[in-house]
């Protein structure tokens, strides 16, 4: 996840990487075979959690095609509550100390 703070904006790149259960690379990003990835801008002084649009990406050489259907399955099921998920985490904590401070 990269962060970047300009003012009261905040720009956010967070990439997943989807590896085998089993990897013992060194280099799990450039080994995955698929990845959730957002990039989105946010302002701070907005108190709520954004609502984020992610996308699944495959990349079929790495990975068997019958695994590939399975997990894109599965997070096409799931995608949105893991990165809601994220999100919620990160920005509760400053949603709280903004909240006090406009009080």
């Amino acid at each position: 996840m990269n962060i970047d703070l300009v003012g009261t904006l905040i720009k956010f790149e967070l990439y997943i990487y989807i590896l085998l259960k089993d990897y013992e690379g060194d280099s799990p990003a450039t080994d995955f075979f698929g990845e959730l990835s957002t990039r989105f801008e946010h302002d701070l002084t907005d108190l709520s959690v954004p609502q984020i649009d992610v996308n699944p990406k495959f990349y079929n050489n790495r990975v068997e095609e019958e695994l590939r259907a399975r997990v894109e399955e599965k997070l096409n099921e799931e995608k949105d509550a893991i990165i809601e998920g994220l999100m919620e985490t990160f920005f509760s904590h400053y949603i709280v100390v903004f909240k006090k401070i406009k009080e």
